[in-house]
């Protein structure tokens, strides 16, 4: 599994009060046998390109790469003028993960804000989105959408909670150079059948975010394997259709750099165990 990196959720806590720094993290996860890392956007101090160009170097001598960088663009606001910065604040991501040499940059369509319509949020998602990736073109990035939840920094539940509602924005983003972030915990956790849903948008997966979730009624995530998400059922589907892009692992047990090495001795557990692909 050379694709294969971590976002350290159970340490997101110590991240926002200063108790860890992202070379912290890298050398953790070099420590683990990990050569890319994921990383939310707001761990970044700033967007100064020495200090970018400082971290990055850092990154480089101790020889981990940074695969993704999660954004929370909300392009379903309904104030215009907050989804001309939310375009904004995304079109400056994109620049520091270009920076900091990442593979990916996952986005979001927005919350259910209440006084956006159906069809409305759909159109304002895909118009954001398909703007930011023009930007994302001249940076030579990848945007990837995912089927999100609720993150702390929201007010209200992903736009796209709604499985169809996914699949339409999804849908209209093909081809423009948009792939998809599926996310495992957060399908079951929506009341999704991952496996089927996995099935449906395949094609379009440029990464997949291995997680858990305790129950089909919740998107709050549990240690991998403790919840309801069938991640074998995923892990084994993509790896008979010959998928050979990115496995990031949502850690989010809360048991620190021992919950992190079970997650990853897992998922290559039960990847190394499936049959080969023979296409």
């Amino acid at each position: 599994m050379e694709r294969l990196s971590v976002l350290p959720v159970s340490f997101f806590p110590d991240f926002a009060v200063g108790r860890m720094t992202i070379v912290d993290w890298a050398r953790m996860a070099k420590g683990i046998g990990l050569a890319y890392v994921d990383l939310p956007n707001w761990v970044f101090r700033c967007h100064q390109p020495v200090y970018l160009g400082r971290l990055k170097t850092e990154l480089d001598i101790l020889g981990i790469s940074i695969a993704m960088v999660g954004t929370y663009s909300d392009f379903t606001n309904p104030d215009a003028l907050q989804r001309r910065r939310e375009l904004d604040y995304l079109r400056r991501d994109i620049a520091l993960a270009s920076q900091m040499g990442a593979r990916l940059l996952r986005v979001t369509d927005g919350q259910a804000h209440p006084g956006t319509g159906l069809e409305q949020g759909i159109n304002w998602a895909v118009e954001g989105l398909t703007e930011a990736a023009a930007t994302a073109v001249d940076y030579g990035m990848q945007l990837v959408f995912e089927n999100h939840g609720q993150p702390g920094g929201w007010v209200y539940d992903d736009f796209s909670h709604n499985v169809e509602v996914f699949l339409e924005i999804a849908m209209r983003l093909d081809g423009t150079g948009i792939g998809i972030n599926f996310d495992n915990g957060n399908a079951t956790g929506c009341g999704w059948d991952a496996v089927e849903l996995l099935k449906r948008v395949l094609g379009n997966v440029v990464s997949v975010h291995i997680s858990d979730t305790g129950s089909r009624a919740t998107t709050l995530h549990t240690a991998l394997g403790a919840g309801a998400s069938p991640i074998r059922g995923v892990l084994e589907l993509l790896k008979s259709s010959g998928f050979d892009g990115w496995i990031c692992i949502e850690e989010d047990s809360g048991r620190g750099v021992d919950g992190i090495y079970q997650a990853v001795t897992q998922v290559r557990g039960i990847w190394n165990s499936l049959p080969e692909w023979k296409g």
